[in-house]
């Protein structure tokens, strides 16, 4: 059953995001999910999931100018967005 999600990301990475997607003709929707499927399917508690080749042939494509953390991005992202 679909059910939204809001997710909070750098703007550089959701235009790289909506580029692939639409060369390779998959939703971003369908890449995250399938991401996150990948990444909990065969996981333990214990130990983290191996990242599975589609998803590390993503690594590195969209770069960011900012060096702020990801917690910075954050509130940065949410006081933009509700005030």
């Amino acid at each position: 059953m679909p059910t939204k999600l809001t997710l909070t990301l750098n703007k550089n990475v959701i235009d790289h995001a909506k580029e692939y997607s639409k060369i390779h003709n998959i939703s971003i929707s369908k890449l995250v999910e399938s991401y996150l499927k990948a990444i909990t399917q065969n996981s333990s508690k214990n130990e983290p999931a191996a990242i599975p080749p589609i998803i590390s042939s993503l690594s590195g494509i969209a770069q960011t100018t900012d060096n702020m953390s990801d917690k910075d991005l954050l509130t940065k992202a949410l006081t933009e967005k509700f005030l």
